[in-house]
C-alpha cells in the first residue's frame, strides 16, 4: 500500500490537489494525462468495451461497477499493465484498491513508473 500512498502524494505535489478529482475534461498534468489515456486504452482493450472508456475519468468506478471486471479480466488487467508498461507487479503490490476507480490504477502505474525511473513520455500512443 506505501506504492499507492507515494504515487498519490507524488501526484498531489504536481498537481496541486488530489488526483483523484480531475475528470478527463479538465486541465490534468500532461504525464498524468498520457497514463490516463493509456489505461483507458488498456481497459478498452482487455474489457471490449466498445469505446466506453473514452468518457471515463479519474474518478470512474471499476471494480463491482463494470460487469465485465470479473476475475479472470483483473488478471488479463495485470498482464495488459505489465506490457504496456514494461514493469512486473508483484502480488504483494496490488489489492482490490487498485482496481477501485480508473483514478487508483492509474496512481498505481504512475508509482510503479516512477520507482522505476521511467518517463511516461516513452508510453506508446493508442491506436
Amino acid at each position: 500500500m506505501q506504492q499507492s500512498y507515494d504515487a498519490v502524494k507524488y501526484l498531489t505535489a504536481r498537481c496541486g490537489n488530489s488526483p483523484y478529482n480531475a475528470p478527463l475534461g479538465n486541465p490534468v498534468p500532461d504525464k498524468r494525462l498520457n497514463t490516463l489515456i493509456e489505461v483507458n486504452s488498456l481497459l478498452a482493450d482487455v474489457l471490449s468495451l466498445d469505446g466506453r472508456s473514452a468518457r471515463f475519468n479519474l474518478e470512474t468506478p471499476l471494480l463491482g461497477a463494470l460487469p465485465e471486471l470479473d476475475s479472470m479480466a483483473v488478471i488479463a488487467l495485470i498482464t495488459g499493465m505489465e506490457e504496456r508498461f514494461g514493469f512486473i507487479a508483484e502480488d504483494d503490490e496490488i489489492e482490490g484498491s487498485t482496481f477501485a476507480t480508473v483514478g487508483s490504477l492509474v496512481a498505481f502505474i504512475d508509482g510503479k513508473l516512477i520507482s522505476l525511473g521511467r518517463s511516461r513520455k516513452n508510453l506508446r500512443t493508442p491506436h
